[in-house]
């Protein structure tokens, strides 16, 4: 019998970390880093600490095999929601996901899992040789639910 593998969870509250609970919690040990709690788990598996802030974040890291960092601001789901300025992104998706590495990479973690947005990959329709590709008369392709409201809007 394997052993579970014990994952660290940042950004667990949110959407995606909502949407991955029922599949985490039978196949892991899982415990959370959050700066507002979680339901849900044992106290000594919560860890209340901020991404921006490094020295915070240490002790949840402890024994921790695997790490999945959710935690980000500027999502549909975050405080300010895709009003999220940049002091706060920068804080919260740069200097927090930097933290996240290195104080993994301290404790001895062997895998960070990091998620993203598509919107990071945005942008390559503004450039050669795509821009030629998309027309402007093009039937959108909307990627988000946001999305979906600007084209839904008369």
């Amino acid at each position: 019998v394997l052993e579970k593998l014990k994952l660290l969870v940042t950004g667990l509250n949110g959407v995606v970390g909502q949407a991955l609970w029922p599949g985490l919690k039978d196949r892991y040990i899982v415990s959370a880093l959050s700066r507002s709690g979680v339901d849900g788990l044992p106290d000594d598996r919560v860890f209340r600490a901020d991404v921006a802030d490094i020295d915070s974040l240490r002790t949840a890291f402890e024994g921790v095999d695997v790490v999945l960092n959710l935690a980000a601001d500027g999502g549909l789901s975050s405080e300010a929601g895709m009003d999220a300025g940049w002091p706060s992104m920068l804080q919260n998706n740069i200097i927090g996901t930097y933290n996240v590495l290195e104080v993994a990479r301290q404790a001895g973690v062997k895998r960070v899992i990091l998620a993203s947005s598509g919107a990071t990959a945005n942008g390559y329709e503004l450039e050669e040789p795509y821009k030629s590709l998309v027309a402007v008369d093009d039937v959108p392709v909307p990627d988000s639910w946001e999305m979906i409201n600007e084209f839904s809007e008369p």
